[in-house]
């Protein structure tokens, strides 16, 4: 029951952030390794998985998506890791809004908004 109830708030999502917290690389591999087919759904088309990495104060950021979302930027710095904390804030935030507008550009969802607009 309980993972159920998970499910309905997390697979109505397009675009969802994880944040793995353990030993620094450990944690960034758990993210290179992260296979989006585990959470099944629709509606989740990109994930943003995000590690902290203590020893040097630093977030590395790795995006998965579907094979039908078009690329979209801004692009990751190298191995994706930031240094300036609110760099990455802002960059992250432009990343996830613009994930969301190239998912909108899948069939999924494409056939969804045509349908929409002429109602």
């Amino acid at each position: 029951r309980q993972q159920l109830e998970r499910k309905r708030h997390v697979g109505n999502d397009i675009v969802v952030i994880i944040f793995i917290d353990g030993e620094d690389d450990e944690a960034y591999q758990t993210a290179l390794n992260f296979n989006p087919k585990v959470v099944t759904s629709r509606f989740n088309h990109i994930f943003a998985l995000v590690t902290y990495n203590s020893s040097n104060d630093s977030y590395r950021l790795v995006v998965h998506s579907a094979e039908s979302v078009p690329t979209f930027g801004p692009p990751l710095p190298p191995n994706g890791e930031f240094f300036d904390h609110m760099a990455f804030r802002d960059f992250l935030l432009a990343k996830l809004i613009n994930a969301e507008k190239a998912a909108y550009c899948t069939p999924t969802f494409a056939h969804k908004r045509e349908r929409t607009l002429c109602l």
